[in-house]
């Protein structure tokens, strides 16, 4: 079976004009087109829209800490401070989006730390579930659907998981949403056995990231669907195929978690190129600054 780990790294496209930027690994320019939406917001007293936007923001540093560097603390900065525009505008979905981020940062301290308990992350989601069922934010709902999907399937509780996927990709539009929804149902199908459906899934989160242009994202379906291959059809030149090209473009997207895992699993099968796949593996964990990883990568020189 796929390791739950490999399948659980999740990022949301926002609404602000640097959707572009950080979806292509280009956080430093997306954060600086934030910071000036932002900052034309409070110029003209826009409460409301600085509140969305500081929510976007915190979105933003979440992904980042995961997908390109890990940054924590800037992370949590940035949601408490969306949190508070956003009950200080009245407007219920900065205030939906903010108690989501609070969510997925409980989230992932609970995956990473070890810390927190996943019946109050739970109680989280539903709170973010709830302002946006009164307001009928159908985007809202599909990344908040996913996450409660996550915390059961974290659980190995995967009928409810099931159904909180399903739901997800019910509200999902927007091909990214999609495909986060498609790979994780994909997964709660191979959990049953049911491989030919789970193939399916993978392919086609695998085609919405390319559709959406996600190329942080793209090497991980990439990786996922390489594992896919070794399990079942144990087909090892498909799967070289696939994280060579993961590797490629998660390097050219600076998604080093991602070129890390396609690099080290390629030491194993592509032993021609290996000391060149072990280097690269070194040098994308230490880029990522993963002091866990970074050992991990060192024992393959």
């Amino acid at each position: 079976m796929i390791r739950v780990a490999t399948v659980l790294f999740v990022l949301f496209a926002t609404f602000s004009s640097s959707a572009g930027d950080w979806l292509t690994g280009k956080w430093d320019a997306a954060e600086k087109k934030l910071d000036r939406e932002i900052a034309a917001a409070r110029k003209k007293s826009d409460r409301v829209s600085e509140a969305r936007l500081l929510a976007t923001r915190a979105s933003m540093l979440l992904d980042r800490s995961s997908y390109h560097r890990l940054d924590p603390d800037r992370a949590r900065k940035a949601i408490d401070a969306a949190r508070a525009a956003a009950e200080a505008s009245g407007d219920r979905l900065a205030l939906a989006d903010a108690i989501h981020a609070d969510a997925r940062w409980d989230y992932w301290q609970k995956l990473d730390q070890e810390k927190g308990e996943w019946p109050a992350i739970d109680q989280t989601i539903h709170e973010a579930l709830r302002l946006r069922g009164e307001i009928a934010d159908k985007p809202g709902l599909s990344d908040s659907w996913f996450y409660r999907g996550l915390v059961r399937q974290m659980q190995e509780d995967y009928v409810p998981a099931r159904k909180a996927f399903e739901t997800a990709l019910h509200y999902a539009k927007d091909p990214l949403a999609r495909s986060f929804a498609e790979r994780h149902l994909g997964y709660v199908y191979q959990v049953n056995n049911d491989l030919e459906n789970a193939r399916k899934l993978y392919v086609a989160s695998l085609d919405h990231r390319l559709e959406a242009g996600a190329d942080v994202l793209v090497p991980f379906a990439m990786n996922l669907l390489a594992d896919f291959e070794l399990e079942t059809t144990k087909d090892r030149e498909a799967a070289k195929k696939l994280l060579l090209d993961s590797a490629m473009i998660a390097r050219g997207a600076l998604s080093w978690r991602a070129a890390n895992a396609a690099e080290t699993k390629l030491v194993e099968l592509d032993p021609d190129e290996g000391r060149v796949h072990a280097k690269r593996a070194l040098d994308a964990a230490e880029k990522y600054g993963d002091a866990k990883m970074i050992e991990a990568a060192k024992k393959l020189q």
